[in-house]
């Protein structure tokens, strides 16, 4: 293991962070995936720049440049993962210690541990009730719904559909 973190540290955080997240039945944060996407474009465009180097002699030092913010990049990314995985091992040890001391430990008490807590959001948790170990995968985040804006219409009425009930009238002025 210590070898795989000295070759391969991005891999190993990441297999780590994967698996603290199956663990927990957590779910998948999209702003997380964001970040994680855009550092594995940085670190394509870092590998495609220094291939025109290899040909162009004098975009060597531009692929320096962007080597160099594509390591930044990595960097940033593998602590913020590290700070997630140490955090929520953390939550997590708090939270078994408040079983009582013949609990702790007990496979019995894995479907409590991995139930979601409201005021905890380092990893997000998935919003239906699982049994653990998890049987399916932790749901995609989805944005909380609102009601469609006064007036907003979904697109065409596809066949056999009723159209939308056409907005309210306005409230009448108020007279003083």
């Amino acid at each position: 293991m210590c070898l795989e973190c000295l070759c391969c540290p991005g891999l190993a955080i990441s297999a780590t962070r994967i698996h603290l997240m199956h663990e927990y039945a957590l779910g998948v944060d999209p702003m997380d995936n964001k970040i994680i996407r855009f550092n594995n474009c940085i670190q394509c465009v870092a590998c495609v720049c220094h291939v025109v180097g290899i040909f162009i002699k004098e975009a060597r030092h531009l692929a320096r440049l962007v080597d160099l913010f594509a390591h930044l990049v990595f960097l940033c990314t593998a602590g913020c993962m590290a700070g997630q995985i140490h955090r929520e091992k953390s939550f997590q040890i708090q939270k078994e210690a408040l079983l009582p001391p013949e609990c702790q430990g007990d496979e019995a008490n894995q479907a409590y541990l991995s139930q979601p807590v409201d005021d905890h959001s380092i990893m997000a948790a998935p919003q239906c009730d699982q049994s653990y170990p998890p049987t399916k995968h932790p749901p995609e985040y989805s944005a909380p719904s609102a009601p469609a804006p006064v007036g907003y219409c979904p697109g065409p009425v596809q066949p056999g559909q009723q159209p939308p009930p056409p907005p309210p009238p306005p409230p009448p002025p108020a007279t003083h």
